[in-house]
């Protein structure tokens, strides 16, 4: 058994616990949360025994980044930022293409990075199986999200049977995956069809980038705007009819209402898109990538719109291509000083029970729970006085 205490401990499920002690069994299994006030003559006895490990700080589950592009890492620092979606989508296409080595290493070293990050779970979008021998081969619990994209209708099929070798390939290795469309603007209705069948047969997991720029919403209401001007200077999209309504509505009158669905970066939802998703689809599953926003935008969502009592907000790094580290702890920072009204547990919670309970982990991961392995990490504060979780001193350490 280790026996540990910080300052502050957070459940996440229940109110954080000032000076609680978190007894912790070999294997990392939860055996018992002791509270102060509830279990005084236990924790008296702890808090004088020597086999207490005493820290600095706050104690809380083991992170989940709910949205990562592995595949991308090699690209850190090679993409210029702040000149919007169009261009970095331009130069993710020209800069990818690296030696299969360069590659893996890359994905390795991101992977190390988010373990020392007190990252335990990530959902992480591919294309290809690079990533597959660094995942078979990582502590950490990753569902692969295969992405798959085409708005040729002549394509779906090709691009479908390809994802569905891809996601085969990670089921064969007993990693977790599922198929799904990489944006509303690059995929056709048929090939939303396939996907749709697919996630329906089985019970698969959606994501998709949603509202990433402004120009997304121009491109389904009229047909035009930089991102219109972008995807038919590819030669494939002169075929494109507008749908007259948002990029969202649209999205979401393709997709299965049945199957849980993350929106990742949001960053031009507005609240009447936002509450048409709640009413019509509870299923739906947000996700917030602010320091990528701010690099490939430099905007950030509406926060106060996304970000309400009852909605399933999580938190994502995205790439290195779009941004410097794959820090959860850096992503809370941000959403901190933004967001100055949102507490500490609930953001949290954004990376911890709310990102499992979408992944279905939850039996596991996201909360001090008795019986869970959620792992724990450490926020050292670098003085106690400051007491701030996010300030820019804290550092994350994963203790167990």
């Amino acid at each position: 058994m280790r026996f540990l205490q910080a300052d502050i401990l957070f459940p996440i499920l229940t109110e954080p616990i000032p000076h609680g002690i978190l007894v912790v069994e070999d294997d990392g299994r939860i055996n018992d949360i002791v509270h102060p006030l509830i279990s005084e003559d236990n924790h008296r006895q702890l808090v004088g025994s020597p086999m207490l490990e005493r820290f600095s700080g706050a104690l809380t589950p083991g992170f989940i980044n709910a949205h990562c592009h592995l595949e991308l890492s090699h690209l850190k620092g090679g993409i210029s930022g702040q000149k919007g979606l169009p261009d970095f989508l331009k130069s993710v296409t020209k800069y990818r293409q690296e030696t299969d080595d360069r590659i893996v290493d890359a994905m390795k070293t991101a992977d190390d990075e988010m373990q020392q990050g007190g990252i335990v779970g990530v959902g992480d979008i591919s294309n290809r199986l690079d990533s597959l021998p660094v995942k078979r081969q990582s502590q950490l619990r990753y569902h692969t999200f295969v992405e798959v994209f085409d708005l040729h209708p002549d394509m779906a099929d090709v691009r479908f049977e390809q994802a569905c070798q891809v996601e085969q390939a990670f089921r064969n290795h007993g990693l977790s995956t599922s198929i799904v469309p990489h944006a509303p603007y690059t995929v056709s209705e048929k090939l939303f069809r396939k996907i749709s069948e697919h996630a329906l047969l089985h019970n698969g997991l959606l994501s998709i980038h949603n509202q990433e720029t402004g120009s997304e919403d121009d491109f389904f209401m009229t047909g035009t705007g930089v991102l219109a001007d972008f995807l038919k200077s590819t030669g494939r999209y002169d075929t494109w009819n507008p749908t007259g309504i948002s990029s969202l509505r649209t999205c979401l009158s393709r997709l299965p209402a049945i199957n849980r669905l993350l929106l990742v970066h949001n960053t031009f939802t507005d609240q009447l898109d936002y509450q048409w998703t709640v009413d019509h689809r509870p299923t739906t599953y947000w996700c917030l990538c602010p320091k990528a926003n701010l690099y490939i935008e430099n905007r950030l969502p509406d926060l106060t719109t996304l970000i309400q009592e009852e909605s399933n907000v999580l938190v994502g790094t995205d790439s290195l291509a779009s941004n410097d580290k794959l820090s959860l702890l850096d992503e809370l920072r941000v959403l901190a000083s933004a967001a100055p009204w949102l507490t500490i547990n609930r953001l949290l919670k954004m990376v911890t029970l709310d990102a499992a309970r979408y992944f279905g982990w939850e039996q596991e991961l996201g909360s001090f729970e008795i019986g869970k392995t959620p792992g724990v990490n450490l926020l050292a504060y670098q003085t106690i006085a400051s007491s701030n979780c996010f300030s820019k001193d804290t550092k994350v350490t994963r203790i167990c």
